[in-house]
């Protein structure tokens, strides 16, 4: 089931998941033509603070980083509970970012 979704720069349709770009902004993930995203890059924009969250490379890097925290977790989480808690932190954000780019944005176009 198709839904529209709206670029933020130029406000029209996007159609097609391959035209597509999820990023993170100040106030959350944003949903961009790539065309709109490469302009608003290369004006060195400060609303766009990341690169595109709905590619396989952030994908990775999202399970090597939860991987890696989680990891870390299990090895030190005797040492300190507030240390615990911040490894925690770390490992659930990559992850729930991508999951909801996903969600929010990637699973409307198909």
């Amino acid at each position: 089931m198709k839904q529209n979704l709206r670029c933020e720069i130029c406000d029209e349709i996007i159609e097609y998941n391959y035209d597509l770009v999820v990023a993170l902004s100040f106030f959350g993930l944003k949903c961009y033509h790539n065309e709109c995203y490469i302009r608003e890059i290369k004006k060195l924009s400060s609303s766009i603070l990341s690169g595109p969250y709905n590619t396989k490379g952030s994908t990775l890097y999202a399970v090597i980083w939860t991987t890696m925290f989680a990891i870390f977790y299990f090895k030190y989480h005797n040492v300190n509970s507030l240390l615990s808690i911040f490894l925690i932190i770390c490992a659930i954000i990559p992850i729930s970012l991508r999951s909801y780019s996903y969600y929010k944005y990637e699973k409307k176009l198909k």
